[in-house]
């Protein structure tokens, strides 16, 4: 009875503990078009590029047709400069172009015959290349100015302390 017992007794210690060390995404730093801070720090957001954290990036808006429909994008970002440590700029890997159709009753999306990339700054700063599948040319670039939410995926285990310049010898 006893080794039934220690066994139920390990069951419930172990067994119904969560585990707090499985990485989880984090906002940690959010700009508005102007490149001002809305929440965070954005000290936190260069020593997580420095540490190598994975960062995500979102960004979205309202229709101008119609401000009750919106559109909001998330991505992993692939390619980072820190710029005086004052500025964060990151782009995206390229992906095939497509286009939301969105109305009040329906949404779907389809790809367009385009690639496009884009990249972000917490200065407020975007700029999205585009690309024509098929003739393999630029057909342009759109830069505007827009809100930025960047997220980090750390751990309980995370260092976001220090973090040295990248160029800095050691």
């Amino acid at each position: 009875m006893l080794k039934y017992g220690s066994l139920l007794f390990l069951i419930l210690c172990f067994g119904c503990t969560s585990s707090t060390a499985e990485p989880q995404w984090q906002l940690i730093y959010k700009n508005d078009a102007n490149g001002n801070s809305v929440f965070g720090d954005k000290q936190d957001l260069i020593r997580a590029v420095r540490n190598g954290n994975p960062i995500k990036i979102g960004y979205g808006g309202k229709l101008r047709s119609d401000s009750t429909l919106t559109l909001e994008h998330v991505f992993e970002a692939h390619f980072f400069t820190i710029l005086n440590d004052e500025e964060v700029y990151a782009q995206m890997q390229p992906i095939i172009g497509q286009d939301p159709l969105i109305e009040k009753d329906t949404t779907h999306i389809i790809f367009r015959e385009t690639q496009w990339n884009i990249l972000v700054g917490t200065n407020g700063f975007s700029d999205r290349l585009t690309m024509s599948l098929s003739q393999d040319s630029i057909l342009g670039h759109n830069q505007r100015n827009m809100n930025i939410s960047w997220f980090v995926k750390k751990n309980a285990q995370t260092d976001m302390g220090t973090a040295n310049h990248l160029w800095k010898r050691d």
